[in-house]
Order: structure tokens, then sequence, then C-alpha cells
């Protein structure tokens, strides 16, 4: 019996080389650019919080690793933390949505190593910490949303709606609108 294709609702269909191991390859969004900007955000956050901060791997799904500052040669890691522009207002949207993904990442991290982890968005008129929290995901609504003006079927996923009133304001971080006017280098960006 032959094998049908199955068309999978804004997905290509399997066996036409766009499917999982057969050929295909997301793009890679996440430019120096973007890179560079959440790195400006993130200097302005750690910065404001008194911690230090790496860049990990695509492999872990979080942006950075905060790191107690002067911890030695060897720096002591104290939590994790995701890195959004957003280029709208906070209330623009009654909510925050994350991707399910990046939770599902965020909880492995912290239950392997007992640290939190959070995600930072900067919007247009401010920038807000949200803690993912491991045992209260089942509170939130969820939703199936992203992006859709790059026509990228996987842009569209299982979101979680996070109120606003969970957010955290930090006082005084950039939103990476001035970051052009500073000197930030590859290198530093690197660490």
């Amino acid at each position: 019996m032959p094998i049908r294709r199955a068309r999978i609702l804004d997905g290509p269909a399997y066996g036409d080389g766009d499917g999982p191991g057969e050929g295909y390859h997301r793009p890679r969004y996440e430019g120096p650019e973007n890179r560079r900007i959440e790195f400006y955000i993130m200097r302005s956050v750690a910065a404001i919080e008194r911690v230090d901060f790496r860049k990990m791997s695509l492999a872990y799904r979080l942006d950075f690793a905060l790191v107690v500052p002067g911890s030695g040669k060897v720096p002591r890691v104290c939590g994790f933390t995701e890195v959004k522009r957003r280029k709208y207002s906070f209330r623009r949207l009654p909510d925050l949505w994350v991707s399910v993904g990046k939770a599902i990442a965020a909880r492995g991290i912290m239950q392997m190593t007992g640290l939190p982890a959070r995600f930072i968005a900067a919007y247009d008129d401010g920038v807000y910490a949200w803690d993912f929290a491991p045992d209260n995901s089942a509170k939130y609504r969820i939703v199936w949303g992203g992006r859709d003006d790059r026509g990228d079927w996987q842009d569209k996923e299982p979101m979680i709606c996070a109120p606003h009133d969970e957010m955290r304001l930090i006082p005084g971080a950039e939103n990476g609108d001035r970051y052009e006017t500073d000197e930030l280098r590859w290198g530093e960006f690197q660490r």
C-alpha cells in the first residue's frame, strides 16, 4: 500500500523535501543586529541588578546565563534569562505571549540546576521581567499564536498568555532603541 502524503495545517507536506529530516532548514531569523540589541538590553538590566551575564549556545533555547560578578576564574551561575525586544507599547496586548517551547526549556533548566529563569521583554515604554515558574504553568491560558509577517509556518505555535500584572518593571533599564549610539563591539558581546 503506498504511503499517503498528509498536509499539515499551515505546514509543508511530509515527503516533499520540506519536512523534518528531509532537507528542510529553517532560516535563522536572529541575526547580529538582534543579538546586539539583546546584548544592549541585558547589559542595562545586569548593571541595575548587579549581576553579570554570558551568552548561551542555541542548544539551551534561552539567551543568557546570569553570573555572580567577581566570583572567580570560573564564574558561578545564579540564573538564566530570555530577552526579547517588543516594538510596541507594554499595554498594546493584555498579556505577555511566550512560546510554550521556551517555557519548556526554562522549566527543564530550572529543574536541572535549581536556579531561576525569567523572560525579559523590552517594550517601547519600559523593560519588564516575568519569572518562568516551574510549577504554575497550568494556570495560564494557552493559545495558538505567533507572528505572521515572515510567511514561515513555524512562526505559529502554542503560546502561554501571562497577565501583565505578573510582570515587574525594571526601572531605568534600556529597551535597546539607543544601542546604536553606544560602542558595542562583537568581542564584548561574545565574552
